[in-house]
């Protein structure tokens, strides 16, 4: 994932691969609730979390996904305090 936020926070990183429904959509959950203002939140998937858009959204949450070919994804989500 190229992005600029990279460059901007520390990165929490959540390895959901070997996770089933609904552990990833837990601790991704958790770790954006504990996350500073100067973090981000990366999650490794195996497939798109549309279940977890929304969630997101309630809490106004800004997210970034990457689908690769591979069946994986990376969704670097983060609080926009501007």
């Amino acid at each position: 994932m190229n992005h600029k936020i990279f460059k901007e926070r520390s990165v929490i990183t959540v390895d959901c691969r070997e996770m089933f429904p609904p552990e990833p959509m837990v601790k991704v959950l958790e770790a954006v609730e504990t996350m500073a203002s100067h973090e981000a939140v990366l999650m490794l998937h195996r497939h798109n979390p549309v279940h977890l858009f929304p969630k997101l959204a309630e809490r106004k949450l800004e997210f970034h996904l990457e689908e690769h070919g591979d069946d994986s994804i990376e969704l670097l989500i983060w609080r926009d305090d501007s």
